[in-house]
């Protein structure tokens, strides 16, 4: 297969450390601006307000009914905020509207096709192979928390190999506390982790043994990319293999840390993975999922989608080549591997992969929602009952219309402590919430009943 011919795109952007670092450099910006006599740069004033609100609701509806005032710049910051909140709370094809990111290819340019290639699961792949590394290496697109699912199914199977570490690049060290508790906090645990994806990642992983590992160096300011890349390198080596020579190590990166040769963040600066293999001469597997998306609705299909169509994938997939069984990858010297993954339709706003291979249940909760449809946006939260008012809910939504009043949160057979809050943010619906299999429901009557596929 010819390697790929480059291919255009609006270019992902990292957001890791808006949130962190630069709440308190903007509020010293508007602050200077207001001592000169000028006016708040509108961006910096956005940022100020996102990062001033308490909890990620509110920043979901801050952003949600932000005024750009025709400034587009403002309007694509503004965008870029609202696709991970959208994100955050399980609407994936809203996200990808609101930061459109895709991929076109020239006409000669030669994709898979079901002739030559097969799809094959992706977890099956990856675990075969990673039996015989010491390190795997997975990255996401920040916004698309469905790039998320893949590194939560592994886990175990990992685990089984004899996997002992896994990196976050969105785990924040100053939160000492994470592994004793055993769950993530908003705005404690790593910006990300605000996911309810990201979060169970989280708790999976502490429940199977796993060492997890900060290791980002973002909060260094004036730093480089190649700084940063060559630092997160040192902080994986120095956190995992100095203290433990035999560990075996998988690492969730965003876009390109993954990359094994330059060119995701320019022609010359050598992402981690590159940095990591040459400072420990350990290889990893490297996995791409952050390049592929779907187009937006009236756009030219792009690969993402021209992919999903020939091969219809039923989950995260790697595409082989029939005879040689050699993996696709669209930029073969950066990745091993890049996946391809279902299509969801447009019109889908919470996408049946949220059962997480039938771990989760979708729940019917319309009528607790009653209270709140007068002032919409409502937010459905459901948060395990052992754990803080400020835990990461274990699923959540935002239902935008009374139309959508039936979007179900997906949840495993447990205790929830649901809240209800309105479009000012305000809790107007507090109870528990007991949900159980179909089989436990049909004959408990306080049990949620899960909604008929």
């Amino acid at each position: 297969m010819k390697s790929p011919l480059p291919i255009r795109a609006t270019p992902p952007v990292s957001l890791k450390g808006v949130f962190a670092l630069l709440a308190a450099w903007l509020l010293a910006a508007t602050g200077l601006a207001q001592a000169q006599g000028l006016p708040p740069d509108p961006i910096d004033e956005f940022y100020r307000q996102f990062n001033a609100q308490p909890d990620e609701y509110r920043r979901f509806l801050l952003a949600y009914g932000y005024d750009s005032g025709g400034d587009e710049a403002l309007a694509a910051e503004v965008g870029q905020m609202l696709a991970t909140q959208y994100g955050f709370f399980g609407r994936p094809n809203d996200a990808d509207r609101s930061m459109p990111f895709w991929e076109e290819t020239p006409d000669a340019f030669v994709l898979p096709n079901r002739q030559h290639d097969v799809a094959v699961p992706a977890s099956d792949w990856i675990v075969a192979r990673a039996a015989g590394r010491r390190a795997v290496m997975i990255n996401e697109a920040h916004h698309r928390n469905e790039t998320r699912r893949l590194t939560l199914a592994l886990l175990p199977r990992l685990r089984a190999l004899g996997y002992t570490h896994l990196a976050l690049e969105t785990l924040d060290a100053s939160d000492t506390g994470l592994t004793r508790r055993g769950y993530p906090l908003y705005q404690r645990s790593g910006y990300y982790s605000g996911d309810p994806i990201y979060a169970e990642i989280i708790r999976s992983a502490l429940r199977l043994g796993y060492v997890l590992v900060p290791y980002d160096s973002v909060g260094i300011p004036g730093q480089t990319q190649q700084q940063r890349e060559t630092r997160q390198a040192q902080n994986l080596i120095e956190r995992v293999f100095h203290a433990n020579p035999r560990a075996k190590l998988l690492v969730h990166a965003g876009y390109a840390h993954i990359d094994k040769a330059p060119g995701g963040f320019g022609p010359t600066t050598r992402p981690m993975a590159m940095e990591f293999q040459r400072l420990s001469g350990i290889e990893p597997l490297s996995v791409d999922q952050a390049l592929l998306s779907p187009a937006p609705p009236g756009e030219t299909p792009s690969v993402a989608d021209r992919l999903a169509a020939e091969f219809r994938p039923a989950q995260p997939s790697v595409l082989v080549a029939r005879g040689t069984l050699r993996a696709w990858a669209l930029w073969p010297q950066r990745h091993d591997v890049t996946m391809a993954f279902p299509d969801t339709p447009d019109a889908t706003v919470r996408p049946d992969w949220m059962r997480l291979g039938g771990q989760r249940y979708p729940i019917d909760l319309s009528a607790d929602l009653q209270p709140c449809l007068a002032r919409l946006p409502c937010a459905l939260q459901a948060r395990y009952v052992r754990e803080s008012d400020d835990a990461v809910p274990a699923d959540q939504t935002v239902v935008l219309s009374a139309a959508e009043r039936h979007l179900p949160l997906y949840l495993k057979p447990g205790r929830y402590d649901l809240t209800v809050r309105d479009g000012r943010g305000d809790v107007v619906v507090r109870r528990l919430l007991k949900v159980c299999t179909p089989a436990q429901a049909a004959q408990a009557r306080a049990c949620a009943r899960p909604v008929s596929p």
